[in-house]
């Protein structure tokens, strides 16, 4: 099973991803913002002994009440990269910009990553 530890890192490692790829390929960079804070979440869990290994398993436990306040910005991150990679509209594929992209990141992000760290200690 994963650890907390490992989880930092894959967060931290997406980080570096979305950091990358802002500029030039912004749909994948909101996925890496999705992927960060799914990480962040997990790592949390793992001092739980929860491992999930789905989406839904993981959605069934931010009915934890240390979890519940980061339902709607987790929820908000995992809508915006699934219309980033796979949403298609009447008019075609979504555009997202890079305002939309540092907006998920500075607000959504920000609050799972700093929620959790407080859930583990860390500064």
């Amino acid at each position: 099973m994963p650890t907390k530890d490992d989880h930092l890192d894959k967060a931290e490692h997406n980080e570096r991803f979305y950091q990358s790829t802002a500029s030039s390929f912004v749909d994948w960079a909101i996925a890496g913002l999705f992927y960060c804070a799914l990480h962040y979440v997990d790592a949390y869990l793992a001092t739980l002994n929860i491992n999930p290994r789905t989406h839904s398993i993981r959605g069934r436990e931010f009915q934890r009440p240390e979890l519940q306040a980061l339902l709607s910005a987790y929820n908000e991150l995992k809508s915006r990269s699934e219309d980033a990679l796979y949403g298609f509209h009447p008019f075609g594929m979504p555009t997202l910009t890079e305002s939309q992209f540092v907006s998920l990141r500075d607000n959504e992000l920000a609050k799972v990553k700093s929620s959790v760290k407080q859930l583990l200690g860390m500064p």
